[in-house]
């Protein structure tokens, strides 16, 4: 009895956090560890895929809005100079396509001003080497730069120096 209450004492029971883990228990624990920093960087690797697809969406539908506003642009270009063929045009027609075109280039502004991915312009140039990182094992990270919208092949946006 002398023999075990030295041992009692020798290595006292621990209970809650400080417990003491066996090697088996430990090494589990280490794999528990290992696979959960495994899951939060997949995790977050597909966060930021997300993130680098919201770019190209977003990017995507300006570009689809601004070439509806430049259709409408033409539209009232043609309509105007068919009039003008046709010697119908009023005085104040170009007044009013002056406004119209002026309206519709405000418009086309404000796209571009608009269309963001976290509080970052997206199609008016400055939208540059934006990394998208899916592992830190990762050679190759993915970057996405998106220019200034160019559509040079668009009748109205030949006309328009800044798109």
């Amino acid at each position: 009895s002398d023999r075990q209450r030295d041992r009692q004492t020798a290595n006292p029971r621990l209970s809650g956090p400080a417990t003491l883990l066996t090697a088996e228990e430990a090494t589990k624990a280490a794999y528990v560890n290992r696979l959960t920093a495994e899951i939060n960087e997949m995790r977050s690797g597909i966060q930021n895929m997300r993130d680098g697809l919201e770019a190209l969406d977003t990017a995507e539908a300006a570009y689809e809005d601004v070439l509806y506003v430049l259709d409408k642009m033409q539209e009232k270009v043609s309509s105007a100079q068919t009039a003008e063929d046709l010697n119908e045009a009023l005085s104040s027609d170009s007044t009013s396509l002056s406004a119209a075109l002026n309206s519709y280039s405000a418009e086309l502004t404000k796209i571009a001003a608009s269309r963001q991915v976290n509080k970052q312009n997206i199609i008016d140039g400055t939208f540059s080497n934006k990394t998208f990182p899916m592992g830190s094992t990762q050679s190759n990270v993915p970057s996405i730069s998106i220019e200034i919208l160019k559509i040079p092949w668009h009748p109205i946006a030949r006309s328009l120096p800044w798109l």
